[in-house]
């Protein structure tokens, strides 16, 4: 979740329990969900015995820190396409037998708060457009 002024949340579950992960720009430069929870300070939502997603995503999360690390703050919309497009280890978009994964991006989307935009695709960025939708539509 992301408010327009950039407050940002990350909430994952797994069966029934929950926790919440809070942005903190002193500290973090990008607050990622991907299909994998994060290890809490507590112990929970440790990796299990299948480490495909676990690693999938802990790729993906590198992949970003390499590609816009240095970038953070100014990374305009078409920056932000052209890394939902990434095909390295770790890329955004991602095809069935080409991840540790196996795992398929089937939609992604860009939310840009400042605008109040969001861009979405059904299918794999590399090959489908994005359409864009507004809260002022």
């Amino acid at each position: 979740m992301v408010d327009r002024a950039g407050n940002a949340a990350r909430m994952e579950s797994v069966g029934i329990k929950r926790q919440i992960h809070r942005y903190d720009p002193k500290r973090d430069r990008f607050l990622v969900a991907g299909n994998c929870p994060h290890e809490g300070r507590d112990g929970f939502f440790c990796i299990g015995p299948d480490w495909g997603w676990a690693a999938n995503t802990m790729l993906r999360e590198r992949l970003l820190e390499e590609l816009a690390g240095s970038k953070v703050g100014r990374i305009s919309l078409k920056d932000a396409f052209s890394l939902m497009e990434t095909h390295a280890a770790g890329g955004m978009c991602q095809h069935l037998f080409d991840n540790v994964g196996r795992l398929q991006t089937s939609n992604s989307f860009l939310a840009v708060c400042r605008t109040s935009d969001l861009w979405l695709s059904q299918g794999p960025p590399c090959r489908v457009r994005y359409y864009r939708f507004t809260l002022k539509d």
